[in-house]
């Protein structure tokens, strides 16, 4: 009688864990295509951030160069512009991208201070 007592217990256990099993199988399964949907977004948008990110290392290897030229001399307005509009466009996509924490702060300040050259050059819309 004993061993009938077991059996029966672990039977009526096991049919317990197979309705749990199945309902939660049928509700992986309903749920399936949120979780493919979700992990679609999350990949479109870990790429964008990626080609921002990519976007944004190549602006700030021009900026260094227009430094670069700027310093030994190449001062023309036309530059100048191209420069500050350049580092107002890194610091949108540094704020943009939440990366500020990733610069120093004198890099930062010296994109503020371009930047803000930028819009004081930048002609009114009447």
């Amino acid at each position: 009688m004993k061993n009938f007592c077991f059996f029966a217990w672990v039977f009526a256990g096991m049919a317990s864990l197979g309705t749990a099993v199945e309902i939660t199988g049928e509700k992986n399964a309903s749920s399936w295509g949120d979780e493919v949907s979700s992990l679609e977004n999350l990949i479109a948008a870990n790429e964008k951030h990626l080609l921002a990110q990519k976007q944004l290392k190549e602006k700030m290897k021009l900026f260094q160069k227009q430094k670069d030229e700027f310093m030994l001399g190449n001062q023309s307005k036309s530059h100048a512009y191209a420069m500050v509009s350049n580092a107002r466009e890194i610091l949108t996509t540094i704020r943009e991208e939440h990366l500020s924490y990733l610069f120093p702060t004198d890099y930062l300040e010296e994109l503020i201070f371009f930047s803000s050259i930028a819009a004081k050059s930048v002609p009114l819309k009447p």
